[in-house]
């Protein structure tokens, strides 16, 4: 009888769990698509619904269709014909390695998720190292400006043991 018992207990565990972290939704209908120019619409009935707040720091959509955002091991992107910039690597344990191809000071503010500042760094030469040795495991957004407070960009890094 405990045999049989406890193959039961095995076999329920094989076929359950508890969380998933998968991005689905049970909906009645919806559709998702990309045009020419590299825009996409996504779109999905079962919600009456959801707002948008924002604020100068963050930005909270209510609702279950929520964009997602890839992490590249290494981002580089080019935003205009002078300015390049590169984060690398990403994941890191130890230091992200800040690279730009113009002589123009940046400024960059480290938070966590909750949105709280970490640290500023200033980006003076082409290549900066910020340590991130002191920093528990967990996700941060590097907020890249410009000296007139203009956001640049916003790279998510991954930070290891």
């Amino acid at each position: 009888m405990k045999t049989h018992i406890l193959f039961y207990f095995l076999f329920l565990a094989t076929y359950s769990y508890a969380q998933s972290l998968e991005q689905f939704v049970i909906s009645s209908a919806g559709n998702f698509s990309n045009t020419s120019t590299g825009t996409t619409l996504s779109w999905t009935v079962g919600e009456p619904m959801i707002s948008t707040e924002s604020s100068n720091t963050a930005i909270l959509t209510q609702g279950f269709q929520q964009p997602i955002d890839v992490n590249p091991l290494s981002v580089d992107i080019k935003l205009n014909q002078d300015i390049r910039l590169q984060v690398y690597p990403n994941p890191t344990s130890e230091q992200i390695t800040f690279q730009k191809e113009t002589d123009k000071t940046l400024k960059a503010e480290l938070f966590n998720m909750l949105g709280k500042s970490i640290g500023h760094y200033s980006i003076t030469q082409r290549q900066t190292n910020i340590s991130l040795q002191h920093l528990p495991s967990a996700t941060y957004l590097l907020r890249i400006q410009d000296l007139d407070q203009q956001i640049i960009k916003t790279f998510k890094i991954q930070k290891t043991r």
